[in-house]
């Protein structure tokens, strides 16, 4: 599965688990960020994408 036809790639150590996925509207419509939860690092920002489509399935490990 992947967003649209994307797929997020995660580097070993990481997990889906390791993260937090947050959805927030601003003026460019629904963004969806993507951080690291240990340290709050932003790894991605992924606009016109619903927090709820950012499932393990989109990562590739």
């Amino acid at each position: 599965m992947a967003i649209g036809e994307e797929v997020l790639n995660l580097v070993n150590p990481l997990t889906f688990r390791d993260l937090t996925v947050t959805q927030t509207t601003g003026s460019s419509g629904v963004e969806t960020q993507i951080r690291v939860s240990a340290t709050n690092e932003l790894l991605v920002s992924l606009t016109g994408v619903s927090a709820n489509a950012v499932t393990a399935e989109v990562f590739v490990v």
